[in-house]
């Protein structure tokens, strides 16, 4: 049984950053699916790197018709670092998001990823809520990243 995470329904309430509920500058390709074997694959199916190797890209998609698009991909609206709302856990962890995303590893502990390769079953997933931040460490914009036993 999976422990009740105090602040799932927090991050499902919160509007972060500037960028309001209509303009979304990043994503992430999700669900992600993890094997018994600890086997990493994106959301198409593909083979990742290993746990400790793998990185969560995030896709700049905003749209360059935006009239604040310039403004937006300033450095005061770059993604440098996340908080980690874990479904497992109560704690949510600053880490860093530069290089193109976090590290799988950053998002998900060892134990979590232990979690998911012994004990999940076929088909369970677990959503984790990253809200990603600028070099401040001011809020930007929340994205939802599901893991998937595979």
């Amino acid at each position: 049984m999976i422990a009740r995470n105090p602040f799932r329904d927090l991050s499902s309430r919160l509007t972060i950053g500037r960028f309001g509920n209509d303009v979304m500058k990043y994503s992430v390709s999700s669900p992600i699916f993890v094997d018994g074997n600890g086997t990493i694959y994106n959301s198409e199916g593909n083979e990742r790197p290993s746990y400790k190797n793998c990185r969560i890209y995030l896709n700049n998609t905003l749209d360059p018709t935006v009239p604040d698009w310039v403004k937006l991909n300033s450095t005061t609206y770059m993604a440098r670092y996340a908080y980690v709302i874990s479904p497992i856990s109560d704690k949510i962890r600053l880490v860093v998001a530069s290089g193109g995303g976090p590290m799988l590893k950053y998002i998900v502990t060892e134990d979590d990823f232990r979690y998911v390769t012994t004990t999940m079953n076929k088909g369970e997933q677990l959503t984790y809520v990253l809200i990603l931040a600028n070099a401040n460490k001011r809020g930007i914009q929340k994205l939802e990243l599901a893991f998937e036993r595979k």
